[in-house]
């Protein structure tokens, strides 16, 4: 090991560095049905700044995600390949994913969403809520949500142009075009990605290369009487070149091709009467996924929508009492429709051998109240009534105590969640290959957590603290032959710590640390019941350092992820990966406010790792590029 690589992995482990449960923006939009300062909520929420995002250079979005306390990324293969999320050892889709408030989850894609798609491009900020979120948002927020801000426009008018080359070929442009005056704002993007990629398997030698073409709309419009109407729109074209798998599931060398079509679209009015305390919402939004696939086999695809009515109305109640210091009532309604169809290889050309839908009207009630000055108190409960599965109850209660004169701030919360089978657990896939099983029940879940929050040293440290434990029944697993979903008899269980530190040592250097320790257990009978991908130890660190009066900006992150287990295929068995450390560098330079240099660093010791069986990693790579404002 060189001299310099034990100088940054000992500074680092010294000072601790990393996003962490972090300097918290004043509002979130995630952690309730309405705008709310964090300090007033009581979940588990880290922010990722549009100021982070711009310091760390990342390309995807999956990059920043690693370095958040209780979450786990899982890529199979380089760029364009499947990243899967897991929050506090849920599965993939038991997170809810939001992009500008549209949930993007894909009904195609075994109800979750793939975070080896989303670059980093447009993208303002990243809210993540950990524990059960189903009373507010559905069934999909089992275990957490995501959600992603894109950018709005800033006053006047505004171009912004940017250049990335790197290794392997990969070439990236985006342009964004913004205008803001009196009443009216709209910003624009368009982001084109290119590279050659690595081999996405661990055989063979030939590249899989990546393509992707992204195009954003955010717009608002705010009449006399404060009323605002908005819309959001993404569209993105991609194809991705992998590796086929076997009849068992075994990546093999070969020719494949996954092309991804998504439109994603929003569309909402706001209002309010009474001096702004009875405030409404009516909105509609559309979510549109056409996956097609192309091997040496032939051809299939899957199409997925989502439609979606939403009302919601909060009254804030009177605060007349000394006590109370704020309370509201918030209610909303939802209806929304999922579409999916699907073609394989025998049928290609043909009607689809697959088409499915179902409807599900929610219910939600939240209320929220503030007392003593220094107490929080949230109940929320949600009903849901699907047409295919039995009527889902679920709810929240949430209590938060700060004490500003001491720095500190306690929160306790208990909630329930649901999580529906998918369209392929349901009906099957192919229709042979994957075996559908009509008669599976929805999964539900209870949680606990507490948490603690501490500012030391003149708040030049704050240390947080959160012990967490779910339950979970009728978890929806695979069958002994992996060909088929069956609904589990015992119970999963997952119990966990996260622990985060944030601060600085000066104006210009900032760190932080986060370490999650999860044990996440399956209930089924057999001696192995670790879930897969879930690494019982993780730590993530990140160090910013501004010089040369602030024109230049240093950023090293560094991700250590434990031992985890996976499934081989070619012996249908668990094996256990080895853990490994990543570092990663971003470099930025501010040559003019209008004209800024980059480059960056990932896996800068080339660390060789698996984080999915059979699948490869990217190894070292490097990119720089410029930016202008106009």
């Amino acid at each position: 090991m060189s001299f310099i690589r034990v100088f940054i992995l000992l500074f680092l482990f010294i000072f601790k560095p990393v996003i962490a449960e972090d300097i918290l923006p004043t509002i979130s939009v995630t952690v309730s049905r309405t705008p709310i300062e964090v300090q007033h909520s009581s979940a588990a929420i880290t922010i990722i700044t549009a100021e982070q995002i711009a310091a760390s250079k990342a390309v995807y979005v999956s990059e920043l995600l690693q370095s958040v306390v209780g979450l786990n990324v899982s890529r199979s293969g380089g760029p364009g390949a499947q990243s899967q999320v897991r929050l506090r050892g849920g599965e993939a889709n038991h997170v809810l994913v939001l992009i500008d408030g549209i949930e993007v989850n894909d009904p195609a894609g075994g109800s979750e969403f793939d975070f080896g798609l989303l670059s980093t491009d447009q993208i303002e900020r990243i809210e993540v809520l950990r524990g059960a979120q189903s009373a507010l948002w559905g069934a999909d927020a089992a275990s957490g949500v995501i959600n992603i801000i894109s950018k709005s426009a800033t006053e006047g008018q505004q171009l912004q142009l940017r250049s990335t080359l790197g290794s392997r070929d990969h070439f990236q442009k985006a342009v964004s075009f913004s205008h803001a005056k009196d009443k009216f704002d709209i910003r624009l993007g368009a982001d084109w990605l290119k590279t050659d990629g690595i081999n996405a398997v661990t055989v063979g030698n030939e590249k899989d290369g990546y393509e992707s073409v992204t195009l954003t709309l955010k717009s608002h419009y705010v009449f006399d009487n404060d009323a605002e109407l908005g819309l959001v729109a993404r569209y993105s074209d991609s194809d991705a070149d992998n590796d086929p798998g076997n009849d068992i599931g075994v990546p093999t060398d070969g020719f494949s091709t996954i092309s991804r079509e998504s439109i994603y679209a929003r569309a909402f009015v706001k209002w309010a009467v009474w001096d702004q305390r009875w405030q409404h919402q009516l909105e509609y939004a559309i979510t549109d996924r056409d996956n097609d696939f192309e091997k040496d086999a032939g051809r299939s695809s899957s199409k997925g929508q989502k439609y979606k009515w939403m009302y919601q109305t909060t009254l804030k109640l009177p605060t007349d009492n000394a006590k109370i210091d704020r309370q509201s009532l918030t209610l909303a309604a939802e209806r929304e429709r999922e579409n999916f169809s699907q073609v394989d290889a025998i049928s290609w050309g043909m009607d689809p051998n697959q088409k499915q839908r179902t409807v599900n009207y929610g219910y939600v009630a939240e209320y929220q109240l503030g007392f003593l000055d220094d107490f929080n108190f949230s109940v929320s409960a949600r009903l849901d009534d699907n047409d295919k599965f039995d009527d889902a109850k679920t709810y929240r209660l949430g209590l938060s105590y700060a004490q500003p004169h001491w720095g500190t701030r306690w929160h306790v919360a208990h909630a329930t969640g649901v999580k529906n089978p998918t369209f392929t657990e349901l009906f099957g896939w192919a229709p042979k290959s994957f075996i559908g099983n009509p008669n599976l029940k929805a999964e539900h879940t209870k949680d606990w957590e507490i948490g603690v929050s501490q500012k030391l040293f003149d708040d030049h440290l704050n240390v947080t603290l959160t012990l967490f434990q779910q339950r979970l029944k009728d978890e929806i697993a695979s069958n002994e032959a992996y060909n088929g979903s069956i609904n589990s008899d015992g119970e999963s269980k997952r119990d966990g710590l996260e622990l985060g530190l944030q601060g600085d040592l000066a104006d210009n250097l900032r760190y932080g640390f986060s370490y999650t320790y999860l044990v996440s257990t399956e209930g089924v009978s057999g001696e192995d019941k670790t879930e897969v991908r879930r690494p019982k130890h993780q730590w993530n660190g990140v160090m910013n350092y501004a010089f040369l009066q602030d024109k230049a900006n240093l950023h090293i992150s560094v991700d250590y992820i434990g031992k985890q287990r996976d499934v081989d295929f070619n012996i249908s068995k668990r094996v256990q990966l080895d853990d490994y450390t990543l570092v990663n560098l971003a470099l930025t330079y501010e040559l003019s406010p209008d004209y800024k240099l980059f480059a960056r660093v990932k896996n800068l010791f080339d660390v060789s790792y698996t984080e999915v069986v059979d699948f490869a990693d990217e190894g070292i790579a490097g990119y720089a590029g410029f930016e202008i404002t106009l």
